[in-house]
């Protein structure tokens, strides 16, 4: 019988295998860094002013606009917050080059959404990748396909380029497993960035996505918005479809 370690392994491979390697930080550097790390996406030369333009001048809005208006390329807007993910980590290509090259060829986005990178709590099913509700004995558990909200996201024309941690079984207001660990607030390391939805909640916070899909059942999305200094949107429960998702039964917001 494999032991926790070895379980947990396979996960952990495939999360960093997932990183941009333009953007990784050396040994030297992440054993040096201060309590707020909210500066060091703009040092050490990882990312461009364009690309620092981007994800932290505009939100949501301003981009669709942007992309729409042939301002920006959806494949450069999703390699700018790629990076700035990965620096707060320390892949979805495809669909952001097919968001160009429709727009390019018909001259309309995709949808209302389109090109917009966005990242969503790893309880949410994506094909082909893993999902485990921060259990364990779930570490390997390849999901056949996206959750509704997921392809419904797509169909809008989104990019959906990440996936953000969350505490076992997602009933914590703190975020923490035994197979990816903690999550810890990034203005400072010794706080929680709160749950179950942290993992979105942090990255947004570095400006590392313009907009994440959680889920909340008794705060999970408004505690860690709240810490954060950032904004939790709640709709009524059921609005959004629960299918194809791990944890305990939820509502998704």
């Amino acid at each position: 019988m494999p032991t926790m370690l070895e379980r947990i392994q396979p996960a952990l491979a495939a999360r960093d295998s997932s990183l941009e390697p333009s953007a990784l930080l050396t040994d030297t550097t992440l054993a040096s860094l201060p309590l707020n790390v909210l500066w060091v996406p703009r040092s050490y030369g990882l990312m461009t002013d364009l690309e620092l333009e981007l994800t932290e001048s505009h939100d949501a809005t301003d981009l669709l606009q942007m992309l729409a208006g042939r301002k920006v390329t959806a494949q450069t807007l999703l390699m700018a917050f790629r990076k700035r993910a990965t620096i707060a980590q320390q892949c979805a290509v495809e669909d952001a080059k097919a968001c160009d090259e429709h727009l390019a060829k018909t001259g309309q986005p995709i949808g209302p959404l389109h090109g917009l990178p966005i990242s969503v709590k790893e309880q949410i099913s994506i094909a082909g990748h893993c999902t485990n509700a921060g259990f364990v004995a779930w570490a390997s558990n390849a999901c056949q396909e996206d959750a509704h909200i997921v392809k419904s996201l797509k169909k809008l024309g989104a990019v959906v380029f990440a996936r953000t941690n969350q505490p076992q079984s997602l009933m914590h207001l703190e975020t923490s497993n035994n197979i990816y660990g903690a999550t810890v607030h990034p203005l400072n390391r010794n706080l929680t960035a709160g749950g179950s939805t942290g993992g979105e909640a942090a990255l947004m916070a570095m400006k590392g996505t313009p907009l994440g899909i959680g889920g909340d059942i008794g705060g999970s999305i408004r505690v860690p918005a709240a810490l954060n200094g950032i904004y939790g949107f709640v709709p009524t429960p059921g609005r959004i479809s629960e299918f194809v998702m791990k944890g305990l039964s939820l509502c998704t917001h």
